[in-house]
């Protein structure tokens, strides 16, 4: 298989294809699990590097929550079924 440009983007070369115990068995989910852990870890020592520096803390993102669609428009009239 070729690895595209950058790397395989997270994605283990054993694809997940196994049950959730054996995941901590593969060695690619391992490297994976790592990587992931150590990505939080430094996300929490920039936080708290930023704290140090300004004295504020800055608030924990989000997550992007998309906009609830806008109600479909009533349309009045049509079809007269009284009868006459």
């Amino acid at each position: 298989m070729k690895v595209p440009p950058g790397g395989r983007m997270g994605i283990p070369r054993c694809g997940g294809m196994h049950g959730a115990r054996s995941e901590n068995l593969c060695y690619d989910c391992q490297t994976l699990i790592q990587s992931e852990k150590q990505t939080k870890a430094l996300e929490q020592l920039i936080t708290l590097v930023e704290y140090n520096l300004t004295g504020e803390r800055r608030a924990p993102r989000q997550p992007y929550v998309p906009p609830p669609p806008p109600p479909k428009p009533v349309v009045k009239g049509g079809m007269n079924v009284k009868p006459q």
